[in-house]
């Protein structure tokens, strides 16, 4: 259906789709995240990153791909347990 949908194969109510990916439950709102909506061959244009939160259940493969990352792109990387 993706695949249909994707090659215009069915036509879709793009709305619908907005709504899902620019709505966010409130018990998730203290997390002040950013959603940028664009075409794959575009580059938005964001704010820069200032920090990273890991989540409870990170696997210490990523934590310390992460924090890798974090170093070389000097941004605050903060570990929530």
């Amino acid at each position: 259906m993706i695949f249909a949908m994707s090659n215009g194969q069915i036509e879709t109510d793009k709305t619908q789709y907005l709504r899902l990916y620019l709505t966010k439950n409130k018990k998730w709102e203290y997390q002040r995240e950013w959603r940028l909506i664009g075409g794959a061959e575009e580059k938005p244009i964001a704010p820069k990153i200032t920090a990273i939160y890991l989540g409870k259940n990170v696997t210490e493969e990523n934590k310390k791909k992460m924090f890798e990352y974090c170093k070389e792109m000097q941004i605050k990387l903060i570990e929530r347990k």
